[in-house]
């Protein structure tokens, strides 16, 4: 199916949920990221903007912007920024590749070179998990983290669900194991003078989840298995 077909679906199935507002705003929606704008949030905020007749206009990071994307609701600085509901839910899971086992228990993390990405929760997480003797190596990106597991450089990787789901997507070799820290929400910010905005993204957010667009969509950006795999990590009812 085209992705101009599928969204055209998603609009139509949300329209028949929610009426747009006759006096909405008509202005660009401005989104941005801290870090990289993804595909899924791409396709999500941009159907939103459709639903309300606006032109979606990704901005660079540290710009003026309506929507920020690709954060956390317990890292968002208050009270400049209100969060909307969840988007995806994920925790810190542990990679390896075949032929190597998967990793079915924290201590199997011990003694071994664990890839993580720079600046995340994974180091926190191994201390507080006090798995001792584990050498974290650091990279940029999730890619990058990826790279090195195919070349041995690591033997497993330490990642956020949404990226290790990625990941997975174009390595079926790669394989989830033990997952790692608490639970949290990947959600967006929005200033909080625009408080309209974020009611009328809570409300999207909450219409799109009861069509079976949300499925499709995740399989889209994160394989066929991805809502399989949220549900036997206990993250989705």
């Amino acid at each position: 199916m085209k992705h101009s077909t599928v969204t055209v679906s998603i609009i139509l199935a949300l329209a028949c949920l929610r009426p747009i507002a006759a006096a909405a705003d008509r202005s660009p929606l401005r989104v941005t990221a801290e870090g990289r704008l993804s595909p899924f949030d791409l396709e999500v905020l941009s159907t939103f903007a459709k639903l309300h007749a606006r032109q979606l206009q990704p901005v660079p990071p540290g710009a003026d912007a309506d929507v920020i994307a690709g954060t956390f609701s317990d890292t968002v600085a208050r009270p400049a920024f209100t969060v909307t509901r969840e988007v995806f839910p994920s925790r810190l899971v542990a990679l390896t590749r075949t032929p190597q086992p998967r990793i079915a228990a924290i201590e199997a993390l011990r003694w071994s070179r664990v890839g993580v990405v720079r600046g995340s929760r994974a180091a926190a997480a191994v201390h507080d998990a006090k798995i001792s003797g584990a050498e974290l190596v650091e990279y940029r990106t999730a890619q990058a983290a990826a790279a090195a597991l195919r070349s041995a450089e690591v033997a497993s990787l330490l990642l956020e669900l949404t990226d290790a789901l990625a990941e997975q997507r174009t390595d079926a070799q790669l394989q989830m194991g033990v997952s790692l820290g608490t639970r949290r929400s990947w959600v967006y910010a929005v200033p909080s003078a625009q408080g309209s905005l974020v009611r009328e993204l809570d409300d999207y957010l909450a219409s799109l989840r009861r069509t079976p667009s949300w499925a499709a969509m995740i399989a889209r950006h994160y394989g066929p298995h991805a809502l399989e795999t949220l549900s036997s990590a206990h993250l989705v009812d």
